[in-house]
């Protein structure tokens, strides 16, 4: 446009458009809606779910004791669960599971918000980074850490810990933010192992982002607060079988290859997914210290943790015959871990190619059918959801029964649950006895539980104990006071003569002991047999 005196002028600037943040809003909306959806259908596909194996340890430490709060589970610190779980019990007992399963779910939705969070902070475009939540969301194959109560052990150290990394990723001087960073690096360790590999990645991050001193504001208390805890408590529950570095480094690249695959549930979108993060991880590469200090952070937590993982796993797994590299719980961590860089890959794609947005977001969400499905638990993880009916068989008769008190009667379903304490939940009314006659079966295993007991090892060579040999696999009358003893890390123990009602219980060698050794309580008929190879050396001793 031409003024009066002949020279040009500029049109002035106009405001830009408020498309875009009207597109970020509705983005956020949707995912707001998800998470809000999300929890219900959880509690839905997991209603069958109840106390099952580790839980029991939880439910049976004493609130009031500080040894008992703060002694480990296996390797793990998990203060922070047990006495979420103390506090529950207190209140609901054993009649409702959903109490104790909304702390799982709870952490999943958080830190499927901060994986949200993440990736904007990366910046994201929010479609895109609204389809990666929404993966991570409806994760099923990683349910066992929001299906199940107790793997808010690891929810816990999850969502914690990114809240933790989003907190100290910020410019400027030490600030209030800084501590509840570090408040929440402390909550993480004190969830689980997770926590420590996430920690890791804050040290990481706020270093490139902020400098060392900073970044030692943010480790250094976490790492001597749970230096302090392991001297204390957690060498005690430290396992002998760790892998070798070959071991756990291949332990580790399965499991990164394995999250991947449960996100993408096939082998051309999780090929296409690697892609995404490999571009991911060279965008970041080239990027500012901002995006590239959250990036690396996220990805040295994800690689930490899969190599802690697998240096303390992989060693077991060898011993046990067992492969846990795709397990549901490695799969959740690292999936939130990963995914905010697949997402900047993603976002790089759709920059670069016509229709990109479309591809990549095709690409993200192509595995939520499949996963949606596996929200519900199937195949072998229905031997996992609990045994209510059995419980509460076993609470019923504990108080009449003539064990010790101290006998625990299912040390390997419900370890740490004893005589006396199924006794004082049923008179305190914390756990519902049978509406119905309970089953035949049910019955003949609390017969069995309440039969058998499982001492400590001690000296078998006295005067006092006559031991012979004895064949497993066919019927043995136990009396009072015998004691069996199998040189074997595991045995199974079933009624002779079953019947209608069979009965049949696993009993595992404790910590330390090298054999496991039965004192029959009353008098009892029974067969033992080992799903070991070989047949181990066993002694009745009378």
């Amino acid at each position: 446009m031409l003024q009066v005196d002949g020279t040009e002028s500029v049109p002035p600037e106009e405001p830009a458009p408020a498309r875009s943040d009207r597109s970020d809003r509705v983005a956020f909306g949707v995912f707001l809606v998800a998470v809000v959806g999300a929890v219900p259908l959880i509690l839905y596909t997991n209603r069958d779910q109840w106390f099952f194996l580790d839980e029991w340890d939880f439910l049976t430490r004493d609130l009031r004791s500080i040894d008992d709060m703060l002694r480990p589970h296996n390797e793990h610190w998990t203060t922070v669960p047990a006495i979420a779980y103390g506090v529950i019990f207190r209140v609901v007992g054993l009649h409702h599971y959903w109490p104790y399963q909304l702390l799982s779910i709870g952490a999943h939705a958080a830190a499927a918000m901060l994986v949200w969070l993440a990736m904007r902070r990366l910046s994201v475009d929010a479609w895109i980074a609204t389809a990666g939540a929404l993966v991570f969301l409806f994760l099923g194959s990683g349910r066992e850490n929001f299906g199940w109560g107790f793997q808010v052990t690891f929810g816990g150290a999850l969502a914690f810990g990114l809240g933790q990394l989003l907190l100290a990723d910020h410019d400027g001087a030490l600030g209030p933010r800084d501590l509840f960073g570090v408040l929440c690096g402390l909550a993480a360790v004190a969830c689980a192992g997770p926590g420590l590999a996430v920690v890791v990645g804050v040290g990481i991050s706020v270093f490139i982002r902020r400098g060392w001193l900073k970044a030692a504001a943010q480790v250094l208390p976490v790492a001597l607060v749970y230096a302090t805890w392991f001297l204390a408590y957690g060498h005690a529950g430290v396992r002998s079988q760790h892998a070798t570095p070959a071991e756990g480094i291949e332990f580790a690249v399965r499991m990164i290859g394995s999250a991947l695959s449960a996100i993408g549930q096939s082998a051309p979108i999780t090929v296409l997914l690697a892609g995404l993060g490999i571009v991911g991880v060279i965008d970041l590469a080239r990027a500012g210290r901002d995006r590239l200090g959250l990036g690396a952070g996220l990805l040295f937590a994800a690689v930490s943790f899969a190599l802690l993982t697998g240096w303390a796993r992989a060693g077991l797994d060898s011993q046990l015959g067992t492969s846990s590299f795709n397990a549901g719980r490695y799969v959740h961590i690292l999936a939130a871990l990963l995914l905010p860089i697949v997402a900047v890959g993603a976002g790089v794609v759709a920059r670069r190619l016509p229709g990109g947005i479309v591809l990549v977001l095709i690409v993200l969400l192509a595995g939520i059918p499949s996963n949606v499905d596996l929200l519900e638990p199937q195949g072998a993880q229905l031997y996992l959801i609990g045994q209510p009916s059995l419980m509460r068989v076993v609470a019923s008769e504990a108080g009449a029964s003539d064990a010790p008190p101290e006998m625990e009667p299912l040390p390997f379903l419900a370890g740490g649950a004893t005589v006396r304490w199924f006794a004082a939940i049923r008179a305190e009314d914390r756990i519902s006895l049978p509406a119905q006659p309970p089953a035949p079966s049910d019955v003949a295993v609390a017969d069995l539980a309440l039969s058998l007991w499982q001492r400590p090892e001690d000296d078998l060579g006295t005067s006092e104990h006559r031991c012979r040999d004895q064949a497993l696999g066919s019927p043995l009358a136990l009396r009072p006071g015998d004691r069996l003893v199998v040189d074997s890390d595991r045995v199974v123990v079933s009624s002779a003569g079953q019947g209608e009602a069979p009965a049949s219980l696993t009993y595992a060698a404790r910590a330390g002991d090298e054999r496991v050794i039965l004192e029959s309580v009353e008098s009892v008929e029974v067969v033992v047999v080992t799903p070991s190879e070989g047949v181990p050396s066993t002694l009745l001793c009378r």
